[in-house]
């Protein structure tokens, strides 16, 4: 699709009543683009989407043909994060996206893009992180599918809570530090996605499984995202962040230590593949804006 036809594209979108869809279903009817939405139940629309709406689930073979018939591409953020049962993410994420993948072959096979995760590098991290990779596998097994992948690494920003409660303890003066002091992590924004979404969108030729981040070169070490937070919390010399180490895989002990400010805190699977492994993207990728971002995620004004 070229620039101009792309604009007035009409892209089917799942996961749009999510945090990272939602901003990508914002973003890109602010561009010009008309959206499909799926959605379990019309009363989850978020407020101010004019976009058409498709009610029903992945499970739901009718409500997927009828979501991707006559589009110009397909954008599948939907997912399972949490679950009560380990068994209860791959009928979402891995069978749901063969599913959605299947219609989409059947519509004509119009360029398809997964948001994945960074934990599907990592799959023997979590039962989420083999889902998410499982995922990867079967569009690849699919003959004639165009598509790509995202994955992005931890996302932070006004609505992302295990993010938000990790800097509501910096801002109470305790910087938690897991894994190594060496290890190195990546962050993005869900607007950078949003924006990455709408790259791809102009030239869905573009196949390949693609680590997306803020742009940071060699990403952070666990100290300077501290420092960061330090800088945009503005504290005096007085009151400097105290840095707690915490060695090995010690993720779970720290969702409980943030929930306990948060009821519904959880660290997300990109941030315990990120403790246990210290592994993430560093290659150039879309505008960041760490500290401008990170103000508004804590209730803070941008000076």
């Amino acid at each position: 699709m070229t620039d101009s036809k792309s604009r007035s594209s009409l892209v089917a979108l799942t996961g749009a009543t999510g945090f990272v869809g939602g901003v990508i279903a914002r973003y890109l009817l602010a561009q010009g683009y008309r959206l499909r939405l799926l959605v379990r139940a019309p009363n989850r629309v978020p407020l101010g989407l004019n976009a058409q709406v498709v009610c029903g689930s992945l499970a739901d073979p009718d409500a997927l043909e009828t979501l991707v018939h006559g589009v110009d591409a397909v954008v599948h953020c939907a997912g399972l994060t949490s679950a009560a049962r380990l068994a209860d993410f791959a009928p979402v994420n891995a069978a749901g996206t063969q599913a959605l993948a299947r219609c989409t072959q059947a519509a004509g096979a119009p360029p398809f893009l997964l948001i994945s995760s960074l934990a599907a590098r990592e799959p023997q991290v979590s039962a989420y992180a083999h889902s998410k990779r499982q995922a990867e596998t079967l569009l690849a097994a699919m003959s004639g599918l165009q598509w790509a992948a995202f994955r992005p690494p931890a996302v932070y920003g006004a609505g992302a809570p295990e993010i938000v409660s990790m800097l509501r303890w910096m801002n109470r003066g305790l910087a938690f530090c897991p894994g190594s002091p060496h290890a190195r992590f990546s962050v993005v924004h869900p607007e950078d996605i949003a924006r990455a979404v709408e790259v791809w969108l102009t030239d869905p030729g573009v196949e390949g499984i693609f680590d997306i981040d803020d742009q940071r070169d060699e990403g952070y070490s666990w100290l300077e995202f501290a420092g960061v937070a330090e800088a945009v919390l503005e504290k005096s010399e007085a009151e400097d962040l105290r840095q707690c180490h915490i060695e090995g895989p010690t993720s779970m002990g720290l969702e409980h230590l943030l929930a306990s400010q948060d009821q519904d805190a959880a660290v997300t699977h990109e941030l315990k593949v990120l403790m246990v492994h210290g592994i993430g993207r560093h290659t150039p990728g879309y505008s960041g804006r760490l500290v401008e971002n990170l103000m508004p995620a804590l209730g803070l004004t941008v000076k």
